[in-house]
């Protein structure tokens, strides 16, 4: 198996022999890493309401499932997408993949029904980590970092995302 960069817009998967509950089979997208630390996204878990019940930010008809994103700041709102020429301002990860954007533009583009789940995913809260950690646990065989690709990000059907990330690496349990 290569070894990957750990860098914004890769996927870290929860080791087969993670004894953490809370991130056992869990695979995370990275938005962020720099020197201060990382920050991502549990990318399996099952939604737990619409974006409409958490917020109006996006209008009150937005039926688009909101994931549980990690145990930290539960009220914060993030999405990733795949349309940087429907929503602007949105940082880059690098692999098709955009974190954020100008909440205007999401709010235009769902009106006007220009974008899909496919297309747009929204979480709440985030997994966060302090400068040197996320490495420490790396390091200790945690998680297994790999690049990540739009399809596998994007797929509403977060029940089999761990099974098919450790197929992709061609992992062997």
């Amino acid at each position: 198996m290569a070894t990957i960069i750990i860098q914004k817009g890769c996927l870290l998967i929860a080791h087969p022999q993670m004894e953490d509950e809370f991130f056992e089979k869990k695979i995370i997208l990275l938005v962020e890493y720099n020197t201060n630390g990382a920050l991502g996204f549990i990318l399996n878990n099952k939604p737990s309401h619409t974006i409409a019940d958490a917020t109006d930010d996006f209008g009150t008809e937005t039926k688009f499932p909101i994931y549980n994103a990690g145990p930290v700041g539960e009220f914060d709102i993030h999405f990733v997408h795949t349309n940087p020429h429907l929503i602007g301002n949105g940082i880059d990860l690098g692999n098709g993949l955009f974190w954020n954007g100008n909440n205007e533009d999401v709010l235009a583009a769902l009106n006007k029904k220009l974008i899909s789940e496919n297309e747009l995913k929204f979480f709440h809260g985030y997994c966060g980590w302090d400068e040197g950690l996320l490495e420490q646990e790396i390091a200790e065989q945690s998680w297994i970092v790999c690049k990540a690709n739009a399809g596998l990000v994007m797929n509403k059907d977060t029940s089999k995302i761990w099974d098919e990330c450790l197929e992709l690496i061609e992992y062997k349990i």
